[in-house]
């Protein structure tokens, strides 16, 4: 009995070693992981602008919030874009956070703005740098067939416009991570 005990007692230090030894590459990974799913959400909303440049002025309030209901998403990551119109262009502050289940809450907000004039669509990271290395990763993504709708905050209130984004999978030489991407326009599953 006593050597049960005594394994059970160095298993636990075992375990509380390990995490403590790889708390950075995890905190790493949380980090790339907000990174990511924050410029994709930004990036998605662009690519739904150029298709539909009047997206903004059907929405019909001076300032849109959109989320993704945490629990559709794998590993309960929050997803929220913030919209607001300025002439002939809209500033978006696109957030994601890691979920309640994580060891080491992250929030990454990326701010962007995205035309509605004649060139609808094209977008401007605030950060570029950090955007332009996550657009490599969201290119190479591939859609998982499963998709994910943005909603308003308050679930009573209808969304007057539907934006469907597909789960897409990317792996990268510092893990796996998950993207959104423009769902196809026919795609119903949720």
């Amino acid at each position: 009995m006593k050597c049960l005990f005594a394994l059970a007692v160095l298993s636990s230090f075992v375990f509380i070693g390990f995490r403590i030894a790889t708390k950075s590459s995890y905190e790493a990974h949380e980090v790339r992981q907000c990174i990511l799913l924050a410029v994709s959400a930004a990036n998605m909303m662009a690519e739904e602008t150029s298709s539909a440049p009047d997206i903004w002025d059907r929405m019909g309030r001076g300032e849109i919030t959109l989320i993704i209901d945490h629990k559709t998403v794998p590993g309960n990551w929050v997803i929220k874009v913030t919209a607001i119109r300025r002439g002939d262009f809209v500033h978006i502050e696109s957030s994601a956070n890691s979920g309640w289940n994580t060891r080491s809450p992250q929030k990454i907000t990326v701010a962007a703005e995205i035309s509605t004039g004649k060139d609808a669509g094209r977008i401007v990271y605030g950060n570029a740098p950090i955007a332009q290395e996550a657009l490599g990763a969201i290119r190479s993504a591939r859609k998982s067939g499963r998709t994910v709708v943005f909603r308003f905050p308050n679930e009573l209130d209808i969304c007057p416009v539907t934006i469907r984004a597909a789960i897409a999978r990317y792996t990268g030489p510092d893990g796996d991570f998950i993207i959104l991407k423009p769902a196809d326009r026919n795609t119903n599953r949720q």
